[in-house]
Parts: C-alpha cells; structure tokens; sequence
C-alpha cells in the first residue's frame, strides 16, 4: 500500500466516470481499489491501513450476510469439503466429478459453481444438516468470516461501500426475478443498515446475462466485473479489473500488462 500512496492517486468506484469522463483530473496516476466480499478482516486489517494512509477504497458487501459470523456459501463448502475425513470427501468427490481422480476442494467447489442455484442449495443444506456445527479451524475463520454490521458502520471515511448482492449466489444460475431481486434489494438494505449510499456494484463471482446487466444498469451508477484489463466509459457497467498480487513484481507487472 504504501508503493500506492507513492505512485498514484485513488479514488471510489463511484468517481470512476468522472475521471473517465475528464471531470477529474488526478495529479499522479489514478487508480481505484476494490475488496469483495466484505470480510471481517478488510474490517480489522485492510481498512486501518488503508485510513493511516489515506488510501480509498470501495468495499463490496453483501448485505445479508453481515452477522458477524457468516460465510460467502463457496467458503462455507470448501472449509466443510477441508474438514471431511478421507473416505467421506471420496464419496462427495464422486458426486460432485465422478470421473475426477483424487480432485482439491478448490476443483469441487469450482464446479458447484456451475449447478443450478437449487441443486447448489441442496447440496449444502445436506453437507449442513450432516454437520450443523463444523470445527472450522482458527485460519478458516480468519480468512472467511465475514464482517458484521457494526464493522460496516465503523468502517473510516476512507472507505466506501457497493453492493455485492444479498446472499452472494452465481447470478446466471438463478431465475431473472430472483436475480434482480438480489440485485436491487441489496441496495437498499445495506443503505438502510449503515446509512451510506451505495452507488456501485459487483457481480459475485463475475457472472451474469444481458438481462441482469440492464437491472444492475438501472440501479447503479456503474459496476465491476472480474475481467481483467483498464476501465473505459463504454463499460461503465462492466468494468475490468486488475486482480491482486502476491508480490510486487507481479503487482507491478499486472498494472503494465492486466490481462497477460
């Protein structure tokens, strides 16, 4: 963070089309940066970085999951997936990708993401009735608990918040109804419970059809998408992404070449 304080200026999701647009002119090189999920450690640990340097940022949330002890579904299933003995997770293996041999967590969860949203749901609801209180290690929680609402209130003027849907499901997967439901219906929410506005939006896991691009079109001003490359004013409404590093050779790069 503090090589982005050098090199750039930031900026919310929201003013994206205003420096687009040429209505804001920033001194050093613009960039925007984004967190999706609202996990309770963008709470704790990215946002009083991201305040002692005066960095923005926008934080995507997802607003009925904001309990303080809850989890995105594809991180509930992988962690139960984790916790599974041997001859257990080689039966739900071959449920899940029976000509698979020997496939990770992240492979399994990976193509449940491909389901239907009922299938999905069924599936977890049995992996939940079978364990109704999983040991999910210290690590696990660290990583995926998500934050709850008074960590959202409190979160510094830094950050600004967008919605990442109500339940975080794989849009595409769902009914048009039931998508736009989640679209909207998260807005509102989450300006209701921590009394911000809530102008920008993220696809959950970067899918949708044309039908829920017009919806998110008409309740947002703009929002993001997970592919990789820079914005521009004719995607305000799927605009690409540079993803995280995990050194700065490589972040350095993307922000060069975001889609290589």
């Amino acid at each position: 963070m503090a090589f982005v304080k050098k090199h750039f200026s930031t900026y919310w999701a929201s003013e994206v089309k205003a420096l687009l647009s040429g209505e804001i002119v920033p001194d050093k090189p613009p960039i925007i940066l984004t967190f999706d999920d609202g996990l309770r450690n963008n709470a704790t640990v990215a946002a009083p970085i991201l305040d002692e340097l005066g960095l923005k940022a926008t934080f995507y949330l997802v607003s009925d999951l904001l309990n303080g002890k809850s989890m995105l579904w594809n991180h509930e299933l992988r962690g139960r997936l984790m916790l599974m003995d041997t001859d257990r997770y080689a039966v739900v293996s071959q449920e899940v990708l029976p000509h698979a041999v020997s496939p990770s967590e992240r492979q399994l969860v990976e193509e449940i993401k491909t389901w239907d949203h009922t299938k999905r749901t069924e599936f977890l609801t049995r992996l939940r009735e079978e364990e109704p209180n999983p040991a999910f290690t210290e690590d696990m929680l660290k990583a995926w608990l998500i934050m709850d609402t008074e960590d959202a209130k409190n979160l510094p003027t830094c950050i600004e918040i967008g919605s990442h849907t109500k339940t975080h499901p794989i849009l595409d997967t769902l009914e048009l109804r039931e998508a736009e439901d989640e679209i909207a219906s998260s807005r509102y929410l989450l300006e209701e419970q921590i009394n911000k506005p809530v102008p920008t939006f993220c696809y959950p896991n970067g899918n949708y059809t044309r039908e829920m691009l017009s919806s998110v079109q008409a309740h947002y001003d703009m929002a993001v998408s997970v592919n990789e490359g820079f914005g521009s004013l004719a995607e305000l409404h799927e605009l690409k992404r540079i993803p995280a590093a995990n050194n700065m050779r490589d972040f350095v790069f993307r922000l060069l070449r975001p889609a290589a």
